[in-house]
């Protein structure tokens, strides 16, 4: 304001000295008036540029609160940022630990894999060898009754050997029907059983089993009644190739035998193959007191083959669940 006043007496003195000058008459109200208009005008132009630097100010004020307050986000976004990299570092840290875990456990399954897939190769070539001796292994087993027919074998005043023409079972013919003589074929581990009867009456029943001609298991029994009587027993033995193991009946002694197969080199009860009769055996008691039967037979058998046995009509049989006084039991000896 100041600037416009000095500018307007500077243009009155420059005025009143040109009119002097010249010596010309000059409106001098018409240039006051002019010079007010002027004034009036940048007085008008300097409220106006006023206005405008006040709101250009404000502007200015407004963008740099902006601007602090952009920063502030800025920094508060680094500082985000920065915290998500430490957690991301921590985070890649933490998961290449693990990965690096993970492959040693890996190395060390895939060393225990590989253990137990050479532990299995070596089983299965086990098995196949065991499979192959036992395919190339002799099989061995038998059975035989004493006599095809109807009656008694008697020792007269010498041991007899025992010949049991009845072949039930002989594989691996190590069994002879025509001496009597099982002969082991290869060095081994071998089950023998055997059951005999005769009709007792006030004299004595007498059996001996024999290994290489030397005696190695005896049973007697006395009996009065004139009923059948038995006597089984059994024996494991070790023995060597071309061991031989027979049945003695010692002189002055007698056995009985028949289709029903008593006497076996191996209840009232029979014992069915398939529905045929394979053994019969029967005891008569009068004393009251407990009564047992007990035998066995060696039998070849093929897929679908069944055996039972049968309690004839008019017997009778005792059992309970705490003794199991009467049982029944079976297993393969080896597949054919």
């Amino acid at each position: 304001m100041r600037a416009a006043i000095s500018l307007l007496v500077l243009l009155l003195s420059m005025c009143g000295v040109e009119a002097e000058s010249n010596g010309t008459d000059f409106d001098l109200s018409t240039e006051l008036k002019e010079l007010r208009d002027m004034a009036v005008e940048l007085r008008a132009d300097n409220v106006a540029m006023k206005q405008q630097l006040a709101a250009s100010e404000s502007k200015v004020e407004a963008l740099e609160a902006e601007h602090v307050a952009v920063k502030g986000r800025l920094v508060a976004s680094e500082s985000k940022v920065e915290a998500l990299e430490r957690a991301l570092q921590d985070t890649n840290s933490e998961m290449k630990t693990e990965v690096d875990n993970l492959k040693k456990e890996n190395v060390a399954q895939e060393v225990k894999l590989t253990a137990v897939k050479t532990r299995l190769a070596a089983s299965e070539t086990e098995v196949k060898n065991l499979e192959k001796e036992i395919r190339a292994a002799p099989k061995v087993a038998f059975s035989a009754g004493l006599r095809r027919e109807f009656g008694s074998a008697e020792a007269g005043s010498n041991d007899l050997n025992l010949v049991f023409k009845r072949v039930i079972t002989n594989v691996g013919e190590a069994y002879s029907s025509t001496t009597g003589f099982f002969t082991a074929p290869v060095r081994g581990v071998y089950y023998f059983r055997f059951t005999v009867m005769d009709v007792l009456s006030s004299r004595w029943m007498h059996i001996r089993m024999c290994k290489n001609g030397e005696k190695l298991m005896q049973l007697y029994e006395y009996d009065t009644d004139g009923k059948q009587t038995y006597l089984s027993s059994g024996l494991t033995l070790q023995l060597e190739k071309g061991d031989t193991v027979n049945m003695v009946l010692p002189a002055d002694r007698r056995l009985y035998d028949d289709s029903n197969n008593y006497s076996t080199f191996i209840l009232t009860l029979w014992m069915r193959k398939n529905g045929q009769q394979l053994i019969y055996l029967h005891e008569y008691g009068t004393d009251g007191q407990p009564s047992y039967l007990s035998s066995g037979l060696t039998l070849q058998l093929e897929k679908g083959d069944v055996v039972n046995l049968v309690l004839p009509a008019g017997y009778r049989l005792y059992d309970d669940v705490k003794y199991s006084y009467s049982t029944f039991s079976g297993f393969l000896l080896f597949p054919l």
